[in-house]
């Protein structure tokens, strides 16, 4: 029995076991084929940088150098450098003037471009130096100002002004200027014709911002990079070596970008090269070929390690990963052996057994399902009437039903119409009934139909029913013109369908659903007068003629008021006392008698609170006295906010002590679950039961009081206690998890995890040691 129990338990862990080889297998192989793909690809695109870094030193060198040459050609173009070419006196005369609009029409062009240290203007006929700030005479500009260090002046003098410069840039070379020594590039453009050079103007390129420009390439290890002009003259050039220079490398296949490879003092190098379409400059990098590929190479490793750890690492997870998910099914599996006699047919198709099982409940869970949709319609009808009939207190009560039948009421003004498709007469046989019957559903479709808002039907007689409007918008006016419509197309539909007439009496919109059965009770009404005149079509209680003859105190109000201070509800009791108020204060003119009727009417209902309210005698006795005084002057606005007054002082009473009640409860409950969370059967049904209210209220009540769900707080009660047996006892996991209310180790493990994000025992090896005093507790 042990060894076929011990087959079986392999069979299953094997099961498990495939598919995660599998599933580790296929990633490794698409891995590694991805590996070669990126290793070749990324060889490429280590060629690919460098060129990408030339580029984009060349473009930004070549739009610095377009800049310096377009100041260059504006300087040459300025009339009054023109003018001063051929002076020869530049102090005599109007010469000094034109000498110092020309000094002030210059610029300081090193503002506009970075690339530009300095520049000069050098006139050779009046031998005068101007330079952004300074005016010089050609030798003085030398000696204190600007020159070539290493060369002296007639070298200088005649680099500069006896040959013709045309957009001639020179190799990068120490220049003294004011007395520091800069790394720069003349650029030097001559004055006048070739043969006969009258000046030049002297741009000093600072060499440094250019090398920066070269500064993302890699020229440590024996590299180096160099911008040489079209005749292969270097003009800058930067080297990784102390010492080391960088020599031209004879590129010679044509091409004006690209790589090439070369043996250079023996060694391999790595040489890629642009050229510029602007002036015809070559851009070289030349690296070590171990250099350009190094990134490559650290990446393969890199690749294989991580992919040989990785295979590891997942063969571990998944022999771990199939004991630990099979360990369920095995579990299962073993009672299903000790349960079921057929245990030769269990261990051929385990999951064949488990499957069964599980059909055999979704069948189960499918016909509960459809017992409870077919039901669902029986409690869509209590809750209407319960709606139209004031029997909820609180639109929280309200809000939960609607959650537990699925329908939403949300909306922004309420409207409840009685539809009478048939005049009262007599109903005394099974025909009657049976088209009553199709009239009835008739009116619904119709009325469903054209309706533009949602609306909801309850049967009140068996030719009458109520209709709930719910109109989206919070504008009175214009729902009502929309109900309108909808009802007069209805009622025309019907006599077409029906060669019947259809009656609608609809009372006023209310935006709380609390005030729907004030709707319905003016409906009512409303379809009482059409009752009462023989009349037929749609009529608004608004509409209603006014009367005063009679005051207005509807029993079902009364009991609402009744029922609406006993709750201890104030805003809903004085909703229905402003409405009072202003349909028999405002809207009617009664006379003193009548309305003297009305008000002991309404004190008689205060009266009927007395035995079950917090009504104290002496106030009743104060109440009674205030009403008689009121009562010799008649101020019907003084005693009407008395009677107000009092039933809002009962509201207030009422409330306070149910504060102080609910404080005594919730304080009970949570001393309660503070002894009983070890109990595994602790639940919210228990908890109701014990306490003698209803699980619904309970989850609410609990809610409100503490913040949390009770289900979330009974759970951190028990985690509370577990981390302090873990960190404080020696108990095992299952010991502990029994003794704070789970029924298993699994299942408290895994919501130690989900709370936690880590497991009991690797909590406990982490949390600081508390002494051993829990222990002696529990034990």
């Amino acid at each position: 029995m042990l060894a076929k129990m011990r087959e079986k338990n392999k069979s299953i862990w094997l099961r498990f076991f495939i598919p995660y080889l599998i599933i580790l297998v296929v990633p490794l192989l698409i891995g590694l084929f991805m590996y070669y793909k990126t290793s070749e690809m990324m060889s490429n695109e280590a060629s690919k940088s460098n060129l990408i870094l030339l580029n984009q030193a060349k473009a930004a060198i070549d739009g610095r150098l377009s800049e310096i040459e377009l100041f260059t050609q504006q300087i040459r173009a300025k009339s009054s450098v023109v003018g001063f070419l051929s002076v020869q006196e530049p102090y005599r005369g109007s010469n000094l003037i034109r000498l110092m609009e020309l000094r002030d029409s210059l610029a300081d062009y090193g503002l506009y471009n970075n690339f530009v240290l300095e520049y000069a203007l050098l006139f050779k006929n009046s031998e005068i130096a101007l330079t952004s700030h300074k005016t010089y005479t050609i030798p003085k500009l030398y000696e204190h100002y600007l020159n070539f260090e290493g060369m002296a002046y007639a070298a200088w003098y005649e680099r500069l002004l006896d040959d013709y410069h045309n957009r001639d840039y020179l190799p990068a070379q120490s220049v003294v200027l004011d007395g520091k020594s800069y790394a720069a590039v003349p650029y030097i453009q001559s004055f006048g014709l070739s043969s006969n050079s009258q000046g030049a103007v002297l741009m000093l390129i600072d060499d440094r911002a250019i090398r920066q420009l070269l500064g993302g390439i890699d020229v440590s290890n024996g590299g180096w990079a160099y911008i040489a002009d079209r005749d292969g003259t270097v003009i800058t050039s930067l080297a990784g070596g102390d010492g080391m220079r960088a020599a031209p490398v004879a590129l010679g296949d044509g091409q004006t970008s690209g790589f090439a490879n070369r043996r250079i003092d023996g060694k391999p190098m790595s040489v890629t090269y642009t050229t510029s379409d602007y002036n015809g400059w070559q851009y070289v990098a030349v690296q070590p070929t171990f250099v350009v590929m190094n990134k490559v190479n650290y990446i393969k490793r890199m690749t294989s390690t991580v992919l040989g750890v990785s295979l590891l690492i997942g063969l571990f997870c998944a022999l771990y990963l199939s004991y630990r998910n099979s360990w369920p099914v095995r579990t299962m599996v073993a009672r299903l052996s000790d349960m079921l006699s057929f245990e030769q047919g269990l261990t051929k198709d385990v999951y064949g057994a488990i499957e069964n099982t599980i059909v055999r409940l979704a069948s189960n869970n499918k016909e509960l399902k459809t017992e409870i949709e077919a039901q669902m319609p029986f409690l869509r009808t209590a809750f209407l009437q319960r709606l139209l009939t004031e029997n909820f207190m609180t639109m929280e009560e309200i809000a939960a039903q609607q959650r537990h039948i699925g329908i939403d009421l949300d909306g922004g003004l309420y409207y409840v119409a009685v539809m009478q498709f048939d005049r009262d007469s007599l109903i005394d046989d099974a025909a009657m009934l049976e088209e009553l019957d199709v009239k009835r559903v008739v009116a619904k479709e119709i009325v469903r139909a054209v309706s533009e808002t949602d609306v909801y039907f309850h049967d009140v007689g068996e030719n009458k029913t109520a209709m709930l409007f719910v109109c989206a918008g919070a504008d009175g006016a214009a729902c009502r013109r929309m109900l309108d419509a909808d009802l007069e197309r209805a009622e025309q539909l019907f006599r077409q369908k029906c060669e019947d007439r259809l009656s609608f009496a609809v009372g006023s919109g209310y935006s709380n659903l609390l005030e729907v059965p004030r709707s319905f009770e003016e409906a009512k009404r409303a379809l009482n007068f059409l009752r009462r005149e023989l009349e037929e079509g749609i009529l608004w209680y608004a509409d209603l003629p006014a009367s005063n003859d009679n005051y207005v105190y509807p029993g079902d109000l009364e009991i609402r008021l009744i029922n609406y201070a006993k709750a201890g509800s104030r805003r809903e009791a004085g909703d229905i006392l402003a409405q009072l108020r202003k349909w028999n204060l405002r809207d009617r003119q009664l006379t003193p008698y009548m309305f003297r009727l009305f008000l002991y009417d309404l004190a008689g209902s205060f009266i009927k609170l007395v035995d079950q309210a917090p009504v104290a005698e002496a106030e009743i006795r104060d109440f009674v006295q205030r009403m008689v005084e009121e009562d010799e002057v008649l101020d019907q606005d003084a005693m009407f906010a008395l009677v107000t007054e009092m039933f809002l002082k009962i509201c207030d009473t009422v409330e306070s002590r149910k504060k102080s009640h609910n404080s005594t409860m919730i304080r009970d409950i949570l001393a309660f679950l503070d002894t009983a969370y070890p109990d595994e059967s602790l639940n919210l049904i228990a908890v109701a039961d014990r306490f003698h209210i209803s699980e619904m209220y309970l989850s609410q009540f609990f809610k409100e009081q503490t913040g949390v769900n009770f289900s979330s707080y009974v759970e951190e009660l028990r985690m509370e206690r577990a981390r302090q047996l873990l960190a404080a006892t020696k108990l095992s996991v299952n010991e502990i998890a029994l003794a704070v209310g789970y029924n298993s180790s699994n299942t408290f493990c895994r919501a130690f995890k989900r709370i936690h994000a880590t497991t009991p025992l690797v909590y406990r090896k982490n949390a600081p040691k508390k002494p051993d005093a829990l222990a002696s507790r529990d034990q």
